[in-house]
């Protein structure tokens, strides 16, 4: 799906195992490493509605970590979506 995303590219990493991540624009992927992430990269931030017609934020994730060795994971965009989603 296409999405118009705005904002600065951000870095991010993610635990799937705890869902914890931490989504960052100044500084290394290797300043979380207490997150123990499972996957980490790049993202950018989009605005979309949802099923009731509600403005929501999602995340569009790619790329990889050179210093972590870590690249994001295909699952990271919809859980990193669904976390910061609001009740």
């Amino acid at each position: 799906m296409e999405h118009i995303c705005y904002g600065p590219k951000m870095k991010y990493v993610f635990n799937k195992n705890t869902l914890q991540f931490a989504i960052f624009k100044i500084g290394s992927h290797e300043d979380f490493q207490n997150i123990h992430p499972t996957s980490a990269g790049f993202l950018y931030f989009y605005n979309y509605q949802n099923q009731y017609g509600e403005k929501q934020i999602g995340v569009e994730c790619f790329g990889e970590s050179i210093s972590l060795n870590l690249k994001f994971d295909e699952e990271d965009s919809k859980k990193i979506t669904f976390l910061l989603k609001e009740d």
